[in-house]
C-alpha cells in the first residue's frame, strides 16, 4: 500500500485541481448587465428582461405550460404534441438564423391548421414578413442601464381602443415607451375594370355619359348574329383566388387577394394614431395575437400597473386551461437533448467532470498495465 501511496496522492491532488477549475469555469461571480439594449427574453432567465416570473406563475397556477425546444418544422410532424396547442414567442432572439423562410413557413402552416400563436416582440415581421410592419421607438431612448419605472409610459390608458376581453381590467396599464407601432397589409392584385368604369382623376377627365338607346330604335337582330361568349378558364383548385367585389381602398372593381396570404384584417385592442400595440388576426383556421411590447411580461415589467391583468387576458385568449401553452425556447438557444440525464445537467460542470474522470481512469489503466520491473 505504501508503494502506491505517492501515486494515489498525486491522482487525488489532480482530481481536486480539476474539480476546482471546472467549478470556477461555471460559476459567475458578477452577473453581466442586463437591459433593453441586450435583453434575454428566455423563460429560464431570472434577470430583469427574462420571463421566468411569468412562466412560473402560470405553472404554479395550474396552466399546462411547457417549453418548446425543437425546430418549427416539428410543430407539424405527425403525432406532435403541439396539435391544438398555443405557442408564445417572445423576442428578440439571440440568434437570427431562425428567420429563414423555411422556418417561417412551417410556423405559418401550423397556425393556419388551427394553432394559436402569441407573438410578443417589437419586430414581428420576422415571423410574418412584409404583412406586418413595425415602427420602432427604441431609437429615441437610452436603452443601457435604464430602470423599469423610467420605461413606463405614464398615460398608457389612452392606448385602450375598445372594450374587449383582452382589455378587461386594464386601468392603470403600464406599457413601456419602447412599444413599437404595428401596421398590417395584405398582398393584393387589382384587376383594372373597363375604361368607362375607371379613370385617373389626375391625368384625365371622366368619359362622357352614354344615354341608353330607346328600345324602339334598336334594330332587331337574329339570334344567329349574336356571338357566343368565350368559355371562362377554370383556375386550378390549388391556386383558386379569393375575389372581393365592390370598392377596396377607394379602388372600384374586383380585387383578387392572393390565397397564400391568410392573415385577416386585424382587430386592434391597444393602439393610437401611429399604429397598433395589441392586435389579433385570424389566420386560416388559427389565430395570431401581436403584442409589440415584451416589457409587459418581463420580470421587471409584469408587476407594473395592470400588466399582469393584460398577461392573464392573453393566456385566456389562447385557450387558458383548455390548451397546452408552449414557450419557444429553441430559438433562445435551448435545444432539446437526446438524453434526459444530459438535459438535467445541461449548463453545469457535471459533464466536464465526468469527461475528466474518464481521462483519469484511462491514465490509471495505462499506468497499471505498464511494467516497471523485470
Amino acid at each position: 500500500m505504501k508503494r502506491y501511496f505517492g501515486i494515489i496522492a498525486a491522482v487525488g491532488i489532480v482530481l481536486i485541481v480539476l474539480f476546482a477549475l471546472s467549478a470556477a469555469g461555471t460559476v459567475t461571480l458578477d452577473r453581466p448587465p442586463e437591459d433593453e439594449y441586450m435583453p434575454n427574453r428566455s423563460s429560464y432567465n431570472t434577470g430583469t428582461t427574462g420571463t421566468r416570473a411569468f412562466y412560473q406563475l402560470l405553472e404554479e397556477s395550474g396552466y399546462r405550460v411547457e417549453r418548446w425546444r425543437e425546430s418549427y418544422k416539428n410543430l407539424n410532424r405527425p403525432g406532435s404534441n403541439a396539435k391544438d396547442a398555443s405557442l408564445i414567442i417572445v423576442g428578440p432572439y439571440n440568434s437570427y438564423d431562425w428567420t429563414m423562410k423555411k422556418e417561417r413557413t412551417e410556423l405559418q402552416n401550423w397556425v393556419a391548421d388551427g394553432g394559436q400563436l402569441l407573438i410578443i416582440s417589437r419586430s414581428p415581421q420576422a415571423q410574418f414578413g412584409d404583412s406586418v410592419a413595425a415602427s420602432s421607438k427604441e431609437n429615441g431612448y437610452e436603452l443601457k442601464g435604464n430602470k423599469p419605472e423610467d420605461l413606463v409610459e405614464p398615460n398608457s390608458n389612452i392606448l385602450i381602443s375598445q372594450p374587449t376581453g383582452l382589455t378587461k381590467n386594464l386601468r392603470g396599464l403600464a406599457i413601456s415607451k419602447l412599444a413599437a407601432r404595428l401596421t398590417f397589409k395584405r398582398n393584393t392584385v387589382v384587376i383594372e375594370p373597363d375604361e368607362e368604369d375607371f379613370w385617373d382623376d389626375e391625368t384625365s377627365t371622366p368619359p362622357p355619359v352614354q344615354l341608353p338607346t330607346p328600345a324602339s330604335k334598336i334594330p332587331p337582330k337574329s339570334t344567329s348574329d349574336i356571338p357566343l361568349p368565350p368559355p371562362k378558364a377554370t383556375p386550378s383548385p390549388n391556386k383558386m383566388p379569393i375575389v372581393v367585389e365592390g370598392t377596396q381602398n377607394g379602388v372600384p372593381g374586383g380585387v383578387i387577394i392572393n390565397a397564400s396570404e391568410k392573415l385577416a384584417a386585424p382587430v386592434v385592442h391597444l393602439g393610437d394614431s401611429e399604429g397598433a400595440v395589441l392586435a389579433e388576426c385570424a389566420y386560416g383556421k388559427g389565430r395570431v395575437i401581436f403584442l409589440s411590447d415584451p416589457f409587459v411580461i418581463a420580470n421587471n415589467g409584469i408587476r407594473q400597473g395592470s400588466n399582469l391583468n393584460l398577461a392573464m387576458n392573453l393566456i385566456e385568449a389562447l385557450g387558458g386551461n383548455q390548451r397546452k401553452i408552449f414557450f419557444d425556447e429553441f430559438h433562445h438557444g435551448f435545444q432539446s437533448q437526446g438524453s434526459s440525464i444530459l438535459t438535467y445537467f445541461r449548463g453545469t460542470s457535471v459533464p466536464l467532470i465526468f469527461a475528466q474522470l474518464c481521462l483519469v481512469a484511462l491514465l490509471l489503466t495505462f499506468s497499471y498495465g505498464k511494467r516497471f520491473a523485470r
